[in-house]
This record gives structure tokens, C-alpha cells and sequence, in this order.
């Protein structure tokens, strides 16, 4: 993912999230957290071969369209941006506790938002503790995604688990990413799998170039 040509642009080092880092590179620009890619410029050549791709193709095969969408982990839009491609009327709204990746997206990434795009500045774990009074419980979601690349670990909590469900439609997806930690070799991630099995009645691994991307569950 990283070239010997590769321009760094900016860095900078936020409370919250670490060290940011925007380059340009003969592919397109992109972003890195702790070295870490975590998301790239929605004309970036290699786009194709991410991750979030990868998500964008495997909701594609399951469903046709997607109305509402709530995503934890703003990143550089990377997933905002293909979803919106993908699903033209869908509306999504991006919880991120770091404001400073509000900046990184404007001035970098070109991401001013739309009518169907909401950011909002809020701690994700407490968004999720406090979802009635937060968020509007009546106008739920087809789809949920949490990144742990973006977001911290907290959300393998059973409290987590059990109120996601609150924002989802019945026939809702959960999608939980963590391929890049390789939380697969944790026995914690395992223990988490086992428990996401007890909110939905399936729970199935996706994967992306033959490695395990996350988990995908629905109650279908």
C-alpha cells in the first residue's frame, strides 16, 4: 500500500485518534492512522483492492438497495463515499468522536457532506449507551457498521451488542470489521462471534482477498 514515491502531505497528532498522516502517491491520495491505511480518496486508483471494496461488493450480492445507514468511524470516507455510489437514495449517518478527522476530510479529501450524509461529533460508546435520547430510534437502519480500525475496542462489550439491535429495521445488517487488528487469533473474538449468535440468527464471516474481513449478521 506504501511507495518509495509517496509525498507526505500532513501530519498531525490528535488526543483522540493518534497520528494522522495524509499522502499522495501515483495510485491517489490516502490516509494513515499509527502507519496504519485507513481509508483513501474516493478517485483513488487502488480503491478496488480495499477492504471497503471488498464490504461494498458483498452488500451488493445480498440486498439491491439500502435506505438508511449508520456507521461508526468517519476515517476518510472511504465507505461513505462507496455506499453512496453503490446505493444512490441511501442516507447515512457517520457517529466519530474525533473532530479532527472533520478537518482531515475537508481540507484533504474533499468532503464537504450532503442532504443524505450526517456526521456527528459524539463519543460512539456513549452514543450507543445513550441511543434514546441521542439518536432518533424511529427512523432505524438497514445497515450498522462498525470499524475497529477506526474505533476502539470497547465495542466487543455485551452492551454494545445488545443495543445495536435498537437501531436497526428487522431485516437489518450488522457488519463488524476487524480485519486489520487480526482479532481472529484472540480468543476474545471468538467469545465476541459466540455472542453476536445469541442477538441474530445468522452470523456469518466475510472475507476479502481470502483473509476473514468481520462478521456479517442479520436475523434473515
Amino acid at each position: 500500500m506504501f511507495f518509495k514515491v509517496d509525498q507526505k502531505l500532513y501530519k498531525i497528532n490528535s488526543d483522540k485518534g493518534g497520528f494522522y498522516e495524509v499522502y499522495d502517491s501515483t495510485l491517489g491520495r490516502y490516509l494513515t492512522l499509527k502507519n496504519r491505511f485507513i481509508g483513501a480518496h474516493y478517485s483513488y486508483k487502488g480503491l478496488r483492492k480495499t477492504y471497503f471494496y471488498d464490504l461494498v461488493q458483498e452488500l451488493k450480492e445480498l440486498k439491491s438497495t439500502f435506505n438508511r445507514a449508520l456507521i461508526f468511524g468517519l476515517g476518510s470516507s472511504t465507505l461513505q463515499n462507496l455506499l453512496s455510489l453503490n446505493f444512490p437514495n441511501i442516507k447515512i449517518t457517520t457517529i466519530e468522536s474525533d473532530p479532527t478527522l472533520l478537518d482531515i476530510n475537508k481540507y484533504f479529501f474533499n468532503k464537504e457532506g450532503s442532504s443524505k450524509e450526517t456526521v456527528i461529533l459524539s463519543d460512539a460508546f456513549q452514543f450507543v449507551k445513550n441511543s434514546e435520547t441521542t439518536f432518533d430510534l424511529h427512523e432505524k437502519n438497514d445497515l450498522v457498521v462498525i470499524d475497529f480500525n477506526l474505533i476502539g475496542s470497547e465495542f466487543f462489550s455485551e452492551v454494545f451488542i445488545g443495543e445495536a439491535k435498537n437501531f436497526l429495521t428487522k431485516k437489518g445488517i450488522f457488519v463488524v470489521i476487524f480485519q486489520r487488528k487480526n482479532y481472529l487469533h484472540n480468543l476474545e473474538l471468538l467469545k465476541y462471534v459466540q455472542r453476536l449468535g445469541i442477538y441474530y440468527n445468522k452470523v456469518t464471516l466475510l472475507y476479502s482477498k481470502s483473509k476473514i474481513l468481520g462478521v456479517l449478521c442479520s436475523d434473515n
